[in-house]
Protein backbone atom coordinates (compact mmCIF):
# COMPACT_ATOMS: atom_id res chain seq x y z
CA UNK A 1 0.00 0.00 0.00
CA UNK A 2 1.71 3.17 -0.88
CA UNK A 3 1.22 6.35 1.15
CA UNK A 4 0.24 9.55 0.00
CA UNK A 5 2.13 12.55 1.24
CA UNK A 6 -0.31 15.50 1.77
CA UNK A 7 0.96 19.14 0.59
CA UNK A 8 -0.27 22.63 1.17
CA UNK A 9 -1.76 24.14 -1.23
CA UNK A 10 -1.15 28.27 -1.28
CA UNK A 11 -3.60 30.88 -0.78
CA UNK A 12 -4.98 31.50 -4.49
CA UNK A 13 -5.54 35.13 -3.89
CA UNK A 14 -2.10 35.61 -2.39
CA UNK A 15 -0.77 33.23 -5.46
CA UNK A 16 -3.29 35.48 -8.02
CA UNK A 17 -1.69 39.08 -6.10
CA UNK A 18 1.84 38.21 -6.87
CA UNK A 19 1.42 37.21 -10.44
CA UNK A 20 -0.49 39.74 -11.16
CA UNK A 21 1.94 42.11 -9.70
CA UNK A 22 4.85 40.78 -11.51
CA UNK A 23 2.36 40.70 -14.61
CA UNK A 24 1.46 44.06 -14.52
CA UNK A 25 4.95 46.03 -13.42
CA UNK A 26 7.60 44.47 -15.37
CA UNK A 27 10.02 46.41 -13.61
CA UNK A 28 9.41 44.61 -10.44
CA UNK A 29 11.93 41.89 -10.45
CA UNK A 30 10.66 39.45 -7.00
CA UNK A 31 7.01 40.24 -4.91
CA UNK A 32 7.61 38.67 -1.38
CA UNK A 33 4.26 38.66 0.99
CA UNK A 34 5.29 36.97 4.25
CA UNK A 35 2.67 36.54 7.19
CA UNK A 36 5.04 36.04 9.55
CA UNK A 37 6.63 39.43 9.26
CA UNK A 38 3.64 41.53 9.87
CA UNK A 39 1.80 41.14 6.93
CA UNK A 40 4.25 42.70 4.42
CA UNK A 41 4.12 43.10 0.83
CA UNK A 42 8.09 43.24 -0.58
CA UNK A 43 9.04 44.30 -4.12
CA UNK A 44 12.63 44.19 -5.13
CA UNK A 45 13.88 45.83 -8.01
CA UNK A 46 17.38 44.50 -9.81
CA UNK A 47 20.03 47.39 -10.41
CA UNK A 48 23.22 46.95 -13.10
CA UNK A 49 24.88 49.41 -10.09
CA UNK A 50 24.94 50.52 -6.86
CA UNK A 51 23.60 53.70 -6.28
CA UNK A 52 25.70 55.77 -4.26
CA UNK A 53 25.02 57.28 -0.62
CA UNK A 54 23.64 60.41 -1.67
CA UNK A 55 21.37 58.95 -4.40
CA UNK A 56 20.06 56.65 -2.55
CA UNK A 57 19.06 58.64 0.72
CA UNK A 58 17.74 61.11 -1.54
CA UNK A 59 15.53 58.04 -3.12
CA UNK A 60 14.42 57.17 -0.02
CA UNK A 61 13.39 60.28 0.75
CA UNK A 62 11.53 61.20 -2.21
CA UNK A 63 9.57 57.49 -2.20
CA UNK A 64 8.75 58.28 1.45
CA UNK A 65 7.42 62.28 0.85
CA UNK A 66 5.55 60.96 -2.33
CA UNK A 67 3.61 57.98 -0.52
CA UNK A 68 2.59 60.14 2.38
CA UNK A 69 1.58 62.61 0.14
CA UNK A 70 0.15 59.83 -2.04
CA UNK A 71 -1.72 58.89 1.33
CA UNK A 72 -2.79 62.41 2.89
CA UNK A 73 -4.79 63.36 -0.91
CA UNK A 74 -6.42 60.24 -0.45
CA UNK A 75 -7.41 60.37 3.50
CA UNK A 76 -5.57 57.29 4.04
CA UNK A 77 -3.53 56.15 7.12
CA UNK A 78 0.00 56.46 7.31
CA UNK A 79 1.72 52.82 6.25
CA UNK A 80 5.05 51.25 7.18
CA UNK A 81 7.28 51.59 4.72
CA UNK A 82 11.15 50.02 4.72
CA UNK A 83 13.38 51.00 2.25
CA UNK A 84 16.91 48.68 1.67
CA UNK A 85 19.62 48.66 -0.97
CA UNK A 86 22.23 45.65 -1.10
CA UNK A 87 25.02 45.21 -3.14
CA UNK A 88 28.21 45.60 -4.64
CA UNK A 89 30.20 47.77 -7.08
CA UNK A 90 28.31 45.94 -10.18
CA UNK A 91 24.49 44.99 -8.98
CA UNK A 92 22.22 45.93 -6.67
CA UNK A 93 19.06 44.97 -5.18
CA UNK A 94 16.47 47.88 -4.37
CA UNK A 95 13.68 46.16 -1.63
CA UNK A 96 11.08 47.98 -0.72
CA UNK A 97 8.60 46.68 2.02
CA UNK A 98 5.14 47.70 2.45
CA UNK A 99 2.11 46.89 5.39
CA UNK A 100 -0.69 45.11 3.65
CA UNK A 101 -3.26 46.99 6.08
CA UNK A 102 -2.79 50.20 3.65
CA UNK A 103 -1.06 49.31 0.20
CA UNK A 104 -3.27 50.11 -2.96
CA UNK A 105 -2.97 49.45 -6.62
CA UNK A 106 -2.15 53.25 -6.98
CA UNK A 107 0.66 53.09 -4.52
CA UNK A 108 1.81 50.25 -6.19
CA UNK A 109 1.68 52.12 -9.50
CA UNK A 110 3.58 54.92 -8.20
CA UNK A 111 6.51 52.76 -6.65
CA UNK A 112 6.87 51.04 -9.66
CA UNK A 113 7.06 54.71 -11.51
CA UNK A 114 9.00 56.03 -9.22
CA UNK A 115 11.55 53.21 -9.18
CA UNK A 116 11.62 53.45 -12.94
CA UNK A 117 11.81 57.11 -13.58
CA UNK A 118 14.56 57.49 -11.08
CA UNK A 119 16.84 54.42 -11.85
CA UNK A 120 15.99 54.35 -15.81
CA UNK A 121 18.51 52.48 -17.79
CA UNK A 122 19.99 50.85 -14.53
CA UNK A 123 16.73 48.72 -13.56
CA UNK A 124 17.42 45.20 -14.56
CA UNK A 125 14.04 43.76 -16.73
CA UNK A 126 13.31 40.16 -17.93
CA UNK A 127 14.09 40.23 -21.30
CA UNK A 128 11.83 37.65 -22.16
CA UNK A 129 8.90 39.03 -20.06
CA UNK A 130 9.29 42.05 -22.93
CA UNK A 131 8.48 39.26 -25.58
CA UNK A 132 5.34 37.89 -23.49
CA UNK A 133 4.09 40.96 -22.19
CA UNK A 134 0.01 41.46 -22.45
CA UNK A 135 -1.99 43.52 -24.88
CA UNK A 136 -2.89 46.47 -22.89
CA UNK A 137 -6.32 45.82 -22.46
CA UNK A 138 -4.98 42.62 -20.61
CA UNK A 139 -2.94 44.27 -18.63
CA UNK A 140 -5.36 46.90 -17.48
CA UNK A 141 -8.07 44.42 -17.03
CA UNK A 142 -5.18 42.67 -14.69
CA UNK A 143 -4.30 46.02 -12.82
CA UNK A 144 -7.95 47.20 -12.10
CA UNK A 145 -8.16 43.55 -10.56
CA UNK A 146 -5.20 44.11 -8.44
CA UNK A 147 -7.37 46.60 -5.63
CA UNK A 148 -9.90 43.32 -5.38
CA UNK A 149 -7.04 40.67 -4.64
CA UNK A 150 -5.41 42.98 -2.40
CA UNK A 151 -8.59 43.36 -0.10
CA UNK A 152 -9.38 39.62 -0.42
CA UNK A 153 -5.97 39.15 0.91
CA UNK A 154 -6.00 41.37 3.64
CA UNK A 155 -9.57 39.64 4.75
CA UNK A 156 -8.69 36.08 4.04
CA UNK A 157 -6.09 33.72 5.63
CA UNK A 158 -2.89 33.34 4.28
CA UNK A 159 -0.75 31.48 6.75
CA UNK A 160 2.57 30.93 4.44
CA UNK A 161 5.18 33.06 2.80
CA UNK A 162 5.08 33.37 -0.91
CA UNK A 163 7.43 34.59 -3.42
CA UNK A 164 6.74 35.54 -7.26
CA UNK A 165 9.40 36.03 -9.17
CA UNK A 166 10.44 36.14 -13.18
CA UNK A 167 12.41 33.55 -15.23
CA UNK A 168 13.21 32.94 -18.76
CA UNK A 169 9.82 34.92 -19.73
CA UNK A 170 7.34 33.26 -16.83
CA UNK A 171 6.29 34.25 -13.58
CA UNK A 172 6.80 31.67 -11.05
CA UNK A 173 5.22 31.56 -7.33
CA UNK A 174 6.10 29.61 -4.60
CA UNK A 175 5.51 28.85 -1.30
CA UNK A 176 8.62 29.06 1.03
Amino acid sequence: MSFLRRQRKPNMDGVNLLMTLLLCYPEIGTVTFDPAKGETLQMSFALNRLPGDEENKSFGRFLTESISTYHSLLGLPEGKLNITLEGNGKAAILGIKRDMATISRGEIKLISSLVKDTFGESLVTDPDMEKNTPDEATRLAHEENIDNILGSVRYGVISETLVGYREAGRVMVYNK
